[in-house]
């Protein structure tokens, strides 16, 4: 997946919106501001939380993976991830295997205090 660049950061899209909602001539007019800041706000929380799946949880998920799955790999291999399934904004399954085994998991992920945690 490729990641594309706003030309604008979120706080400038806010200031952006706001003031074309001052700038209304009518009431329709800010109705409509308002529907199309919701959906901005929206859309910033979407790729937000798709963010964090791909591009933290699921990295951690990849490099902790043995931290995560208490079984132990057979014949001294390694645990890595084959697929892995979001239910929720927080919960994955993780499909796993080390050659020989395989096995599933289902986690919730948050961060806190600048930490990934995962239970």
């Amino acid at each position: 997946m490729s990641k594309k660049s706003s030309s604008f950061s979120d706080s400038e899209i806010a200031v952006i919106l706001e003031k074309f909602i001052v700038r209304c001539n009518n009431l329709a007019d800010a109705q409509v501001a308002f529907s199309f800041k919701q959906a901005i706000y929206t859309f910033i929380a979407y790729n937000t939380r798709q963010y964090l799946k791909t591009d933290i949880y699921e990295p951690y998920i990849k490099n902790h993976l043995s931290e995560i799955v208490t079984d132990t790999p057979v014949l001294g291999g390694t645990w890595y991830t084959t697929e892995m399934t979001w239910s929720s904004d927080t919960v994955v399954k993780i499909k796993y295997e080390d050659g020989h085994t395989s096995g599933s998991k289902q986690v919730e992920t948050l961060i806190s205090d600048n930490k990934i945690y995962i239970k």
